[in-house]
């Protein structure tokens, strides 16, 4: 868990707002300069004339593409061509093209793949595009996987667009989720994209009731009711905690502001980690919906550390609440890891959470050259705390509570190289997975020279 060390609570947090801000700041400076590297779309009879060249030199191909993935391969054979193509209109029709045809397939991967290709390189509303795509591709989705697929995809967009307070967005996209789950006629897929469906709304109602104070705090960083208002709905609708505790903890509710409190202590004995879980567990019970869900994720949270150093029947106890909270909350089906990896690394998956382990006692995940770095699960950064203080040497971190429990993931590598967010795969030693006893290992080597960021997406395999 992320630890503010301080001796002036009020004064420590109160910078770590203006922190906060001042690295907002900065990330929106970065976003702008990013974006300036982009272009617009080409349009017109530049446009029209490279279309046509598109349609001439594939044609052979364009009409020999009749099944969902014969469509599938030929949208990743333009994406891939479109890399080699200097100019703007060749590549943009290149990739337009690419993206009818993963439309057509109805299947969701290469449809994500060929926006995200145009919006690494052209200026348009990529979320936008996204869902409309997305939806588009739901109604030509035929099998029962494809649907499956296509609702975790979209579900996955429908974050993202939370994240970012597009609630919009993320409403229509649920909708396509919640429709396409109804055709799959799978009970468990159907189950996730109505609590989610669910989980939007309630976020957007939450947000409304906020969106207005957002400014306030920006001149006022201590204002306590602000602070207790914002910091809720970070904590317990958008589950941002790094950033929602040192707010509650500011804030004027007593009983939260005791526990943000104490969960920014933290504790590093398993009786410690319990009783943090339990304070979470106990305001839980009181409190319903979203808000209560995540309280518990909280504690389940503190529990997944605890559990490993318990015995008896306070392991017992906590193994309870942990299937509880399991069987009361989506089950995590597909999400992407991004760490920054110098040396032989582990992430270990258990049915409670995720952890990493260190093995080549050089510098841990996100530590090399200095840096520290989180590893971000489905783009929310996650600080792991290690049990030894240095930056190097064999280690484990905390448990990263997540509602996974069935263990039958394969793996994906989607990128790896010197940048977080790079595209293609730069070579390097293969990552493998492997069962052991009651936990799945994801091992990345890493034995060349230099760390590199990994993105690796996880998935079930039924």
């Amino acid at each position: 868990m992320p630890k503010l060390k301080r001796q002036n609570r009020g004064s420590d947090i109160g910078r770590f707002m203006r922190y906060i801000l001042m690295v907002t700041m900065i990330w929106a400076f970065a976003a702008s300069a990013v974006a300036a590297d982009k272009v617009a779309p080409p349009a017109g009879a530049a446009l029209t004339d490279a279309s046509k060249l598109v349609a001439d030199a594939y044609k052979a191909d364009l009409l020999g593409a009749k099944t969902p993935d014969e469509k599938s391969a030929l949208a990743q054979k333009l994406i891939d061509a479109s890399k080699d193509e200097k100019g703007a209109a060749g590549r943009f029709a290149l990739l337009s093209k690419a993206t009818d045809l993963a439309v057509d397939s109805g299947n969701i991967k290469p449809v994500t793949a060929a926006i995200d290709e145009i919006d690494n390189v052209f200026e348009i509303d990529a979320m936008k595009l996204l869902t409309d795509k997305v939806a588009a591709a739901a109604s030509n989705a035929q099998s029962p996987a494809q649907r499956r697929e296509l609702v975790t995809g979209a579900l996955r967009i429908a974050d993202k667009a939370m994240a970012a307070d597009r609630y919009e967005t993320a409403k229509s996209l649920a909708r396509v989720a919640l429709s396409t789950a109804r055709l799959a006629n799978d009970v468990g897929t159907l189950d996730v994209a109505t609590a989610k469906s669910q989980g939007v709304q309630e976020t957007e109602v939450a947000y409304d009731q906020i969106k207005k104070i957002l400014p306030l705090l920006a001149d006022k960083p201590d204002d306590a009711d602000a602070n207790f208002k914002v910091g809720r709905f970070r904590c317990f609708f958008k589950g941002d905690w790094e950033k929602g505790l040192p707010m509650l903890a500011l804030g004027n509710d007593e009983t939260l502001k005791r526990l943000a409190d104490n969960d920014i202590r933290g504790a590093s004995e398993a009786d410690g980690q319990v009783s943090i879980g339990d304070a979470w567990w106990d305001v839980a019970q009181r409190t319903t919906g979203r808000p209560g869900e995540q309280m518990k994720l909280r504690a389940a949270s503190w529990y997944s550390q605890a559990v490993l150093n318990l015995g008896g029947l306070a392991k017992t106890r906590v193994e309870a609440r942990l299937s509880e909270i399991r069987r009361g909350h989506d089950k995590i089906s597909d999400f992407t890891i991004e760490a920054f990896v110098d040396d032989e690394a582990e992430l270990h998956i258990t049915p409670n959470g995720v952890y990493w382990k260190e093995l080549g006692g050089f510098d841990k995940v996100g530590k090399a050259g200095g840096q520290d770095y989180p590893t971000y699960v489905n783009g929310t950064a996650w600080h792991p705390v290690w049990g030894k203080p240095k930056e190097h040497g064999l280690d484990q971190t905390e448990v990263l509570a997540l509602p996974i429990g069935r263990l039958n993931f394969d793996f994906q590598v989607v990128a790896v190289g010197k940048e977080r967010g790079a595209k293609g795969i730069e070579r390097r030693s293969p990552v493998t997975m492997r069962n052991d006893k009651d936990e799945q290992v994801l091992s990345i080597p890493e034995k060349e020279s230099g760390a590199r960021w990994y993105a690796i997406r996880l998935f079930r395999k039924d």
